[in-house]
């Protein structure tokens, strides 16, 4: 002869399932987990402890997706990388190196004479152009020498992830008592 209790009866106060806290009344889980809920704030707090805030958030119990987070994911360069300062430093030892090719030819095809100041000035420049590109050329392939060409691969965008937590609406809480009595 066993009697069998029910230990989650309607006056026993739910839960948290990560604080164990009652106050104030947690949301019931917005995933596939019928039994869990959880507080706002102990969901934003596993939200933030995730590994990878790319990827949509998921209960750790069931593995499905939580209905009342909103996801969004954000790409944005990241000029924190060294790959993308490498891109730039070497555009811009390109770009001085076509600035000194483009002078020296000017200098080459000047038409007033080969002691004018004109082409002295052009000839400076295309001095001072090439040197630079060539310093910065021998700074960035030793960059690549050091590190490899791995470099190259690091990675210009990030993604990172955001999450909006929805309140769930409110369960219509309706004793049996005033059903049997609006069904009269």
């Amino acid at each position: 002869m066993g009697v069998s209790i029910d230990v989650a009866s309607e006056e026993s106060p739910v839960e948290c399932y990560i604080c164990t806290g009652s106050e104030p009344r947690p949301w019931r889980s917005g995933c596939l987990c019928t039994d869990r809920y959880i507080h706002e704030e102990c969901l934003k707090k596993l939200l933030q402890t995730r590994k990878n805030l790319a990827e949509t958030p998921r209960c750790p119990a069931c593995a499905a997706p939580y209905s009342n987070v909103e996801h969004v994911v954000v790409t944005r360069v990241a000029f924190s990388s060294r790959g993308v300062w490498l891109w730039i430093y070497v555009l811009l030892t390109v770009s001085l190196g076509a600035c000194a090719l483009n002078t020296g030819l000017l200098a080459y095809y000047h038409t007033d004479g080969p002691n004018s100041k004109a082409r002295a000035i052009l000839v400076t420049s295309t001095i001072f152009f090439a040197t630079v590109s060539a310093l910065g050329s021998s700074f960035w392939i030793a960059a690549l020498w050091r590190n490899g060409a791995a470099i190259l691969r690091e990675t210009c965008l990030v993604k990172k992830g955001r999450f909006k937590i929805v309140a769930p609406l409110p369960l219509a809480e309706v004793e049996l008592g005033e059903l049997a009595s609006e069904s009269e």
